[in-house]
């Protein structure tokens, strides 16, 4: 693994202001950690509705009304960062192919002051009475690398708070606030009327996921892929986010909110490309790529084969698809839908073949890595440029005590950051990421036995 030097950020930043730095992350790069609460002020000069200087009160800790008002206060919460954990993204499923989870956020905050405290009936965020730092407040994480000429804002988290506590300490050393977030999967899982006629019969998978979000009045953003698949009529008895993973496993695609918080639906022709990786990591001689890599974790599993696929629509006749070779080899794994939301038959059955086509051979996979770009800062931005399914990873591993260098090519379904004062360290979760023995090697190998009498094996 390669060094690099490390040179500190300009001064002033030459981006937006505030956030934090740590020469431990390689780099020109800052993170942001910012909550978003109720905008209003707990101390006005001048008259007042509520100015009781007559009867005593001097200084008090806001307006009495518990409505707050209209706007929203961006505060930056960077610099008393501890530790940040993101992840966004799914991972493979045992089911059809991989699924997309809800995307996180985990920020421990110091705070020797308690003014993170939301039971601190003195501290500045609050109002009315009342703490603004509750579940609901906005949280957004985003980093900015400097390339030596221009700023480029890469955003890692957007969602919104779903605890916000503080243990009490005596020692103000010790005192830790911690937020716990997650993004908007949480809204479209509450988002639920209940049964209604059916509708959108013919609908394309696409335009399903697009009717459902326009039912719901969804706000959010949304990039959804065409679809060539048609669904039978829905009667919308599910919540949002259900009804979208049910015409998203029809298709055999993947959906996702991406760390804008935009939903993402990606078809299933995503997952037969083949296109060029757009970053390489790892170790081998005499090739580029970046050399950061600290850990991969490497799956020889059997519990995603699925050779022998029973599919039947609702109201249609079941359609199989096998794989013999697979059964005869390693038994028979079966996978079974009864309840497929597809039009016709032909389709169902081509969902069949595909699922067996993809997950019908057992393979050794490159599960996950982790790279800390600290050990080559000039990954920061195709590292934080990468799309999820869309965008392959090539990964390298040399060991020092053997010439042979293992490559594998995989697909990110998953990010995930951790980061610290003293390390920041990415990781990526694959799918497809599957790992092939060399059968043949030209030139001298330690392995070559033909001087000792080993002529054919």
């Amino acid at each position: 693994m390669t060094g690099a030097t490390v040179v500190a950020p300009p001064n002033p930043w030459p981006g937006t202001a505030g956030g934090a730095y740590s020469p431990y992350w390689g780099g020109d790069i800052k993170l942001y950690v910012w909550a978003g609460i109720f905008a209003g002020s707990t101390f006005k000069w001048g008259q007042s509705a509520t100015d009781n200087l007559d009867a005593g009160n001097v200084w008090g800790g806001g307006l009495t009304s518990p409505t707050p008002p209209a706007g929203r206060l961006w505060v930056d919460l960077s610099c008393d960062v501890l530790a940040l954990q993101t992840d966004i993204g799914g991972s493979r499923s045992d089911g059809a192919i991989a699924q997309a989870e809800a995307g996180t956020a985990s920020i421990t905050l110091s705070d020797p002051t308690r003014k993170y405290d939301p039971t601190n009936p003195n501290g500045p965020f609050q109002y009315g009475g009342q703490t603004r730092l509750t579940p609901g407040a906005n949280i957004i994480a985003f980093a900015e690398v400097w390339n030596g000429t221009a700023i480029t804002q890469y955003r890692l988290f957007t969602g919104t708070v779903d605890t916000w506590t503080e243990a009490w300490m005596l020692h103000p050393g010790d005192r830790r606030a911690v937020v716990v977030a997650s993004d908007a999967v949480k809204d479209l899982v509450a988002l639920d009327y209940g049964e209604q006629p059916a509708i959108g019969a013919g609908d394309t998978v696409g335009a399903r996921i697009e009717r459902i979000l326009t039912y719901y009045a969804w706000p959010g953003m949304r990039v959804l892929d065409s679809s060539t698949n048609a669904l039978q009529a829905t009667t919308l008895a599910k919540s949002a986010w259900e009804l979208i993973g049910r015409a998203t496993e029809d298709e055999l695609g993947f959906t996702y909110l991406d760390q804008l918080g935009t939903l993402q639906f990606r078809n299933r022709a995503n997952w037969s490309t083949r296109p060029a990786p757009v970053l390489t990591v790892g170790c081998a001689p005499a090739t580029a790529s970046y050399d950061a890599m600290t850990t991969g974790q490497v799956e020889a599993a059997n519990l995603n084969i699925k050779n022998a696929v029973y599919a039947t629509r609702t109201g249609g006749t079941q359609q199989v698809a096998r794989s013999e070779d697979s059964i005869t080899r390693y038994g028979l794994h079966s996978y079974k839908r009864t309840d497929l939301g597809l039009q016709n038959d032909g389709q169902a059955g081509a969902w069949a073949s595909f699922l067996v086509s993809i997950q019908g051979t057992p393979r050794t996979q490159l599960d996950s890595l982790s790279i800390r770009p600290q050990f080559e800062p000039a990954m920061w931005a195709p590292l934080l440029s990468l799309k999820l399914i869309t965008d392959r990873v090539r990964v390298l591993w040399t060991p020092p005590d053997m010439s042979a260098t293992t490559e594998v090519t995989g697909r990110a379904i998953g990010f995930s950051h951790t980061v610290t004062r003293a390390a920041w360290d990415v990781g990526l979760r694959l799918a497809q990421a599957d790992i092939y023995a060399n059968v043949m090697h030209w030139g001298p190998h330690p392995k070559d036995r033909l001087t000792a009498g080993n002529v054919y094996v």
